[in-house]
């Protein structure tokens, strides 16, 4: 089965959600004296303490869990979330928690109810939206059939991997969609020609999720590796395999030879080095080790030409490894592939050997999620457009519809601004940013159009023959875009999700209606917390289109250099300031953040909220006068910062800190919080902040790049 990446390349939310996707902006507010009076009042002071019974959503600041005792400008998180804090818990069955997880599994609770009303109904047809989630979703749940069947679902895979006679014939089976491979492949837009579709190929991830895990000699890495052997040799003994032990360490050591080659998550982050157009014969004399005749005909590409080869050297480095192995090493290693992609769905033995280690020792997860929570995750991913389109129809109201595009009118209005405002970029480069801008699609709320996935059909009592109709699907539908036109049409995530992306050869903005609920959006809360809310996640998206990668990107969605040497010398001078401040943080002791791996979703954080405080200023004017009420005690800027760092409530297991601190893009939440507003003028005022205070920056220390 393929291991295959997302093509959102830049979302609102961890990678933990399916994997999964800008550019700074500066507000410089003057106040009027009047309102600077208010401000001078000490915000801990001023907030209502929340009554026995009183909605938290009366201003849509979840009022219960600010903590006036501490100082704003020690520590923005946790003045905006102290109280929460001090009694949260992990989210059942996770590695972590917080505002934006319980928005999650909010929207998963509300597809449990749509899967409730679609189980029980009667019958439909079984190619029908309706027809293959009940015959999925029971699959799921049959439990008593999964134990029954134990490892049998895996004999018809491991009897291929292991029957094959030489390298190229499993070269060649890897090429299969429900045979893993060691290479990573998808078909999307050709990023210096956006009118077609092309083959890109890549390094795939390894059995651990970053190369640290391999190379590290310092603790806990040595004891992780253990761990992952001994599960490899469990799950080879579960499958009936013979050299349980042997064939581990060959896995193993495999995997730490191939993790020497591969590209780190920071040097995936450029776009350039990242393209390199080849064809397929330049291809097969610059890899050399791997028979590509052979992969490409097994999974019907042969015809094409030529393709994109991403991490060139890794894919050079893997085929070199695959060349010089023998076949039994090969047959082993992808042999653990295919077990470990199906193990949790098989028997309980497999299942909670996958647990014990992928969840409990790699992410710190004390327990499993229950099996209808499990079931109703995995329909969802799985059947995300059939659930989906249930979902919208059921949960976008025209009052959501209406007031989200009032809203991101707003935000328009202020991009477009503070473009045409910006006083370091040239005016040639400042026309095409500006161009990009005006070509963005804007889609909100729901895609027009979903693909036809009529020809599908599920058996109620077979999940892992399920899972395979699914990646065949998939890998067919790949091969169908070579041949068609630009899909204008086409929603990279389904709607229910709660996040939003940009995607830069699209330049797609995607607003979904599973992110539009309270506290990230309430039509009938307090325009503050909708600005500090939605309003900096749309901010955040548009930012992607001008971040590090993003700005490489022009109108069009074309890799082009579309700036001027010394306009992007200056955005590189600002945006390593960025990149030094970053570094600094530690989600854990001794563990830092990587300022280059989180830069874009930094930018992207900072612009969004840069935006969408300009965007509220000028709904204030315009709609409330210029002064925006005192609600719960707070002025209308406070409620504004508050309603963001609310968003980033955020705790987390050591282990997962560790894992993404390695793997994701995206910073912990604290510092989304903490990271985003000390860069800020307005914060400052907002809410006193001095020097002196922890998170104090001197003006000339703030970044500023929009």
């Amino acid at each position: 089965m393929k291991r295959i990446k997302s093509s959102p390349q830049n979302s609102f939310l961890t990678s933990f959600l399916l994997k999964k996707f800008l550019n700074l902006f500066r507000t410089h507010i003057i106040l009027a004296i009047s309102l600077m009076l208010l401000l001078f009042v000490s915000c801990g002071e001023n907030v209502k303490e929340k009554k026995d019974g009183e909605s938290d959503l009366e201003s849509g600041l979840m009022l219960s869990h600010i903590d006036s005792t501490v100082t704003p400008g020690d520590d923005f998180s946790e003045f905006a979330n102290g109280k929460w804090y001090k009694t949260a818990e992990m989210y059942p069955g996770t590695p972590y928690n917080g505002t934006m997880i319980e928005v999650i599994y909010r929207a998963e609770d509300q597809i449990g109810e749509i899967l409730k009303e679609v189980v029980n109904g009667g019958d439909y047809p079984s190619n029908s939206p309706k027809g293959q989630i009940k015959a999925f979703y029971k699959s799921y749940i049959d439990t008593l059939t999964r134990n029954e069947l134990g490892a049998k679902p895996l004999k018809e895979g491991l009897d291929k991997i292991f029957g094959t006679k030489s390298s190229t014939e499993l070269a060649g089976m890897m090429g299969l969609p429900t045979i893993p491979s060691i290479f990573s492949g998808q078909v999307f837009l050709d990023s210096k020609n956006t009118a077609r579709y092309i083959y890109y190929l890549e390094q795939a991830d390894l059995g651990i999720p970053s190369q640290e895990y391999y190379l590290k000699k310092d603790a806990p890495f040595p004891a992780i590796r253990q761990a992952y052997k001994e599960y490899i040799e469990k799950i080879f003994r579960l499958a009936g395999i013979d050299q349980p032990e042997k064939r581990a360490k060959t896995v193993l050591d495999l995997e730490s030879a191939m993790a020497q080659k591969l590209w780190t998550k920071t040097e995936q982050r450029d776009k350039n080095k990242m393209y390199h157009l080849m064809t397929v014969e330049e291809l097969k004399s610059y890899a050399p080790g791997f028979d590509w005749d052979a992969f490409f005909e097994a999974k019907n590409t042969d015809k094409i030409t030529e393709l994109v080869v991403h991490t060139d050297t890794a894919i050079k480095g893997v085929s070199e490894i695959y060349g010089n192995c023998p076949l039994a090493d090969l047959q082993t290693l992808t042999a653990f592939y295919y077990i470990n992609g199906m193990a949790s769905l098989l028997s309980a033995d497999f299942e909670n050997a996958n647990f014990e280690f992928f969840s409990k020792t790699l992410m710190g997860i004390p327990q499993q999620r229950p099996l209808e929570t499990k079931a109703k995750a995995a329909s969802n991913q799985v059947l995300n457009w059939q659930l989906g389109k249930l979902y919208s129809d059921k949960y976008l109201t025209p009052e959501i519809e209406e007031k989200a595009n009032i809203l991101v009118d707003f935000m328009k209005k202020a991009i477009l601004a503070k473009l045409e405002a910006n006083d370091w970029m040239d005016e040639p480069t400042k026309k095409e940013a500006i161009e990009k801008f005006k070509n963005i699609h804007w889609k909100v709320g729901k895609p027009e159009r979903l693909i036809d996935q009529s020809s599908l059909e599920f058996k109620d009592n077979d999940l892992v023959g399920n899972i395979q109709k699914i990646n065949v699907w998939k890998a067919n539908d790949e091969l169908n875009r070579l041949t068609e036109p630009k899909r204008e049409w086409e929603w990279l995530r389904e709607e229910q999700v709660v996040n939003a992306y940009y995607q830069a050869e699209m330049n797609d903005v995607v607003i979904p209606i599973g992110i539009l609920q309270p506290p990230i959006f309430d039509p009938k809360a307090d325009p503050a917390a909708n600005f500090g809310g939605i309003l900096a996640v749309v901010g955040h998206e548009v930012s992607h289109a001008f971040d590090d990668k993003g700005s490489k990107s022009d109108a069009n969605g074309l890799l082009r250099n579309w700036w001027s040497e010394e306009s992007r010398n200056e955005f590189e001078r600002r945006a390593n300031i960025l990149v030094d401040q970053y570094n600094k943080y530690e989600p854990i002791p001794g563990v830092h953040l990587n300022g280059n791996l989180t830069l874009g979703e930094n930018i992207g954080d900072i612009g969004g909220v840069a935006l969408a405080y300009s965007a509220y200023r000028e709904y204030v004017n315009q709609e409330q006068g210029g002064e925006a009420p005192i609600i719960d005690g707070l002025t209308g800027d406070q409620r504004f910062f508050i309603a963001y760092a609310q968003l980033w409530s955020w705790i987390t297991t050591d282990a997962y800190a560790r894992q993404a601190a390695m793997t994701d893009p995206h910073s912990p939440g604290k510092f989304r919080a903490n990271g985003v507003v000390r860069n800020m003028d307005v914060w400052y005022d907002t809410f006193k902040v001095q020097p002196g205070d922890s998170l104090y920056l001197a003006p000339d220390d703030r970044v500023q790049i929009w």
